[in-house]
């Protein structure tokens, strides 16, 4: 004789199935919620960082003017600091500016002092050392 199923107990074994499934989502509810939390907390400490380094640069940067604010406080400095900066000169002096107009480039040096025949640039350095202290 065959026995029959007793239907509470498949109904019984769909619960459990059930509570392991809402128990199964429910954890990867929370894990998703933790792992957005962390790139969260990941994003803000990196954020952080670079505004720590940011301060610390402003720090710096205040303390070089502090020390530059000391340094022109002596005249003599001022003096210098005026004239480099904004070339200011006193009445009786002549002030004379150097300018690169005339400069040739490397290549027209060699180029004049024996590498006729020869592309300059080919040459080790060596010999253009040696075609320009001996043409």
């Amino acid at each position: 004789m065959r026995k029959k199923r007793s239907r509470k107990g498949y109904f019984s074994r769909i619960r459990i199935n059930l509570r392991l499934i809402a128990i199964i989502l429910a954890t990867v509810v929370v894990g998703f919620a933790g792992l957005r939390e962390a790139g969260q907390k990941y994003l803000l400490d990196k954020e952080r960082a670079v505004l720590e380094k940011e301060a610390s640069e402003f720090e710096e940067r205040n303390k070089a003017l502090e020390k530059e604010i000391v340094y022109l406080q002596d005249p003599m400095n001022l003096e210098t600091e005026v004239r480099r900066r904004l070339h200011l000169k006193k009445p009786w002096e002549h002030v004379i500016f150097f300018t690169k107009s005339n400069a040739t480039s490397t290549e027209e040096v060699l180029e004049k002092n024996g590498a006729e025949g020869e592309d300059a640039s080919l040459l080790s350095n060596p010999q253009r050392w040696l075609n320009y202290f001996f043409p």
